[in-house]
């Protein structure tokens, strides 16, 4: 029997040939940087569930360049602090689920570091490196203690109402009985794992 973990890297290979199938607009990469198009991976592992987002940084702030000024700052941690409200993010039902930790990693090609600058005092932010193509790319983790994972319905992605620059996210998902992938939309925010 695969691992939960295996099988996500099964998962990425499956989405590789999902994104090829859907015409000229998607690269064949499942790493590529596509503005519009965000990554969700799911594992649910005992009562454990890990949701992980990718997205470009454009699709979440509205830019890829360093946020140097007032307004670019602001809507920074505004997005920063957007994602780390899990609750108007996603809408877990079947199972009750306790948050249990969010992190954010914003790349340094936007983040400024400067003193004062209040993504600098934020416990919880990771500076991660960016892509080779100097695009960028936005990740948030996060992390829930459930009840009963085996009662685990739907998952309703909220993002779409809160990210403007969002079009669809690519999902990939594992549980211990099952794994799935599919396309979200501001349509179709659902993923249904029974």
């Amino acid at each position: 029997m695969f691992s939960c973990f295996a099988r996500i890297g099964i998962m990425v290979l499956v989405m590789s040939s999902i994104n090829t199938s859907h015409g000229s607009e998607y690269t064949s990469s499942v790493n590529a940087h596509v503005h519009g198009l965000s990554t969700l991976t799911i594992v649910a592992e005992q009562n454990t569930l890990k949701i992980e987002l990718h997205s470009p940084s454009v699709d979440i702030i509205g830019f890829e360049h360093k946020a140097t000024s007032a307004s670019d700052i602001a809507q920074l941690d505004k997005a920063v602090i957007t994602l780390r409200q899990h609750n108007s993010l996603f809408n877990i039902q079947g199972t009750h689920c306790l948050h249990v930790n969010t992190v954010v990693a914003v790349p340094p090609s936007v983040a400024s570091l400067d003193e004062g600058d209040t993504l600098h005092h934020h416990d919880e932010l990771n500076i991660t490196s960016d892509h080779h193509d100097g695009h960028s790319e936005m990740i948030a983790s996060y992390v829930f203690q459930c009840h009963d994972m085996t009662k685990l319905l739907s998952i309703e992605v909220k993002m779409f109402e809160v990210f403007s620059g969002m079009k669809d996210i690519n999902t990939m998902w594992v549980t211990q009985a099952q794994q799935g992938a599919t396309r979200l939309t501001p349509d179709q925010p659902m993923i249904v794992f029974k």
